[in-house]
């Protein structure tokens, strides 16, 4: 486990740690005095130097999630269903 000597942020991608003055952060990665998982810190590029963390660049790229839009075949359109409206009431006899 490593403890965090200062705030280290994520970016919004989650592809970059950035210092707490950067204007890209948007999520915390480890307050000052919190523990960081080695394996945590091996994703982001994170090692320890003199007892510092120092930020070398991100090590395990993830590759972000594709938007794989399904093609809508002719045979799965997607077909309203009919509409079932009541036949109007009588008038009722007084």
């Amino acid at each position: 486990m490593l403890i965090a000597d200062r705030n280290l942020y994520l970016t919004a991608d989650k592809s970059r740690v950035v210092e707490e003055d950067d204007v890209d952060q948007r999520s915390l990665l480890a307050g000052k005095g919190c523990e960081l998982s080695e394996p945590d810190a091996a994703t982001y590029g994170i090692e320890t130097v003199d007892g510092r963390l120092v930020v070398t660049g991100r090590k395990q790229v993830a590759e972000p999630a594709e938007d794989k839009q399904v093609d809508q075949s002719e045979d799965k359109a997607i077909i309203p269903p009919e509409t079932k409206r009541r036949a109007p009431r009588k008038a009722r006899r007084k």
